[in-house]
């Protein structure tokens, strides 16, 4: 299948859209140990979904 140029121009749109996002996301981030948290979320296919904040030195959790 071919894509026309209306959905290459969407897909792109979308890429941005997710860049910008993570670029925000990570400007929100909480501090641990003088550091930035990173990101996290459950991978779960039982519909039970979840996203949080983790420290990578102690390891301790906060939930978005």
């Amino acid at each position: 299948m071919k894509l026309t140029s209306e959905q290459i121009k969407a897909f792109d749109g979308l890429e941005e859209a997710n860049r910008n996002m993570d670029i925000r996301r990570q400007e929100l981030a909480p501090m641990c140990h003088f550091r930035e948290m990173f990101y996290d979320q459950s991978d779960s296919t039982d519909g039970h979904y979840e996203e949080w904040w983790e420290c990578s030195v102690c390891g301790h959790t906060e939930l978005l």
